[in-house]
C-alpha cells in the first residue's frame, strides 16, 4: 500500500519497512514516528508505546515488536494533525464520497491516535479518550479531500467500497491507510456510522449499496 501512494505520488506519512531490526534507518525519516506491524489491522500491536521519539531509540523498539509479532513492521512519521475515516461507494452513477468523520481526541499531540484499547476495550481508560463525529471542513479543503479520495480509489482498483484514514496537518492531507474491506457496522462508535448517517442512509441501505455494487459487476 505505502509503496504504491508513493509510486503514484499521493501523500502519506514518510516511511521504511523493517524485516529484521537491523536494516539501517534512513535519513529521510522524520521523527518522532510510530511502528506499525506490517500485516495486521484493527490496531493490532498498536500501544502508548508505538511511538518513538529519538532515532537511537528506535531500534530497540522495531526489534521488540518484530520478536512479539513475528511479522515485518514498518516505521512512518508521526503526523499531528485532525485525523478523518473517509467512505467511498461505488455507486451507480459513478463513486460517492460520504461525508467524513472526524477522530476527535481529547489529547494533543503523540497521544492522539487510535491504538488497540482504545478502539477495541471498553473497559481500558484509553477507551474514552476520542469519539467521533461528523467533520467540518471549509469548501475548499472538502473538495481537496474529495478528489484525493477519487482518486485513491481509482488508482488501487477498488471495488463496491472502501474507508480511507487520512490526516491533515500543515494545510496537507496525508493518507494513513487506504483499506479495501473495512468492518462494517451500526456503532455511532465508529466513522462509517457517522458517514452513512450524515448522507441520510440507514446500515440496511449502505449494506444494499455495497450488494448492488457487486451485482452490477457480475451483469456485466
Amino acid at each position: 500500500m505505502k509503496k504504491l501512494l508513493d509510486v503514484h505520488g499521493l501523500p502519506t506519512p514518510l516511511w521504511q519497512l523493517f524485516t529484521t531490526g537491523t536494516e539501517p534507518i534512513r535519513d529521510h525519516l522524520r521523527f518522532p514516528v510510530i511502528v506499525k506491524l506490517a500485516w495486521e489491522h484493527c490496531s493490532v500491536g498498536l500501544t502508548q508505546d508505538a511511538i518513538v521519539q529519538k532515532k537511537d531509540d528506535l531500534a530497540a523498539a522495531v526489534k521488540e515488536r518484530i520478536a512479539t509479532f513475528h511479522q515485518p513492521v514498518y516505521v512512518e512519521e508521526f503526523i499531528d494533525g485532525r485525523e478523518f475515516q473517509v467512505t467511498i461507494l461505488d455507486g451507480s452513477k459513478g463513486l460517492r464520497v460520504l461525508p467524513p468523520a472526524e477522530i476527535v481526541f481529547d489529547t494533543k499531540g503523540t497521544g492522539a491516535f487510535l491504538t488497540y484499547e482504545s478502539r477495541w476495550n471498553e473497559e481500558h481508560p484509553e477507551y474514552e479518550t476520542s469519539h467521533v463525529v461528523r467533520a467540518k471542513l471549509s469548501p475548499v479543503r472538502m473538495q481537496q479531500l474529495y478528489r484525493l479520495a477519487h482518486k485513491t480509489f481509482r488508482m488501487f482498483g477498488f471495488r463496491d467500497y472502501c474507508r480511507l484514514d487520512i490526516r491533515l496537518s500543515d494545510d496537507t492531507f496525508y493518507i494513513l491507510e487506504a483499506n479495501a474491506n473495512p468492518g462494517l457496522g451500526d456503532s455511532d462508535d465508529y466513522g462509517m456510522t457517522v458517514s452513512y448517517k450524515a448522507a441520510g442512509m440507514t446500515f440496511a441501505d449502505f449494506c444494499w449499496e455495497i450488494v448492488e455494487s457487486c451485482l452490477r459487476r457480475k451483469r456485466v
